[in-house]
Order: C-alpha cells, then structure tokens, then sequence
C-alpha cells in the first residue's frame, strides 16, 4: 500500500519532469527566434506567471510567443492576449506567436501600426 508521503513525491516527480520538459520546449523555440533575420533581442520569461513566455523584438515589430506542447490555449488565455494587444501602442506592430511543437506555429492575433 502505498503512502500519502510517497504519492505526493510521485506526483511532485512528475510535476518537476513536465516543468522540465515545458522549459526545454520553451528554450528551443527561443533558440529558434534568434535566427530569424534582424532580431534585435530575445527574451524569455522566468516560471510560468507572464502572458507570454518569449519576447523578441526586431526594428519593425515586436512578437510575443506563448509556447503550449499539449495544444491547448484555454479561453481566458486567449481574452488576456487581446486584451493585450489592445493596450499596445499604435505606432508598433505587435504579433502573438502561438507554438505547439518545433514545427507547428502559428500567428494568432496581430496588430499593424498606425
């Protein structure tokens, strides 16, 4: 029979490895934004607390990358990212980059200056 104390480390355990995992998938799309062209500067958040999860900024635009390896945005999530946007500056192009795996990305909510 198992104990409460050694079901709460195999949960914990788990809950640690898929940290891990997201962190991992979060660094290698990071890595991934540093070679587009005329990236100025690319920043990833630190834990899970901000909307976005990386933030690179060329001369033109800035994007916003949230990084999701099951898929799922949930709704209220998806209002805070336009809601967002919609305090943005006018004068700067704002672009919301969804990733689900390495190869799967996609724009879902942009916002042209001026």
């Amino acid at each position: 029979m198992k104990t409460f104390s050694s079901r709460y480390e195999l949960n914990a355990t788990k809950g640690a490895e898929n940290r891990l995992n997201g962190h991992a998938f979060e660094h290698r799309v990071m890595r991934k934004m540093k070679k587009r062209p005329r990236v100025l500067n690319v920043t990833h958040s630190a834990g899970s607390y901000g909307l976005v999860d990386i933030i690179s900024i060329f001369p033109n635009k800035i994007v916003c990358t949230v990084c999701k390896r099951n898929g799922y945005m949930p709704p209220k999530e998806r209002r805070e990212l336009e809601h967002f946007i919609e305090l943005s500056p006018d004068n700067i192009e704002v672009e919301f980059v969804y990733y689900i795996s390495e190869r799967k990305m996609k724009t879902i909510i942009m916002k042209k200056a001026g």
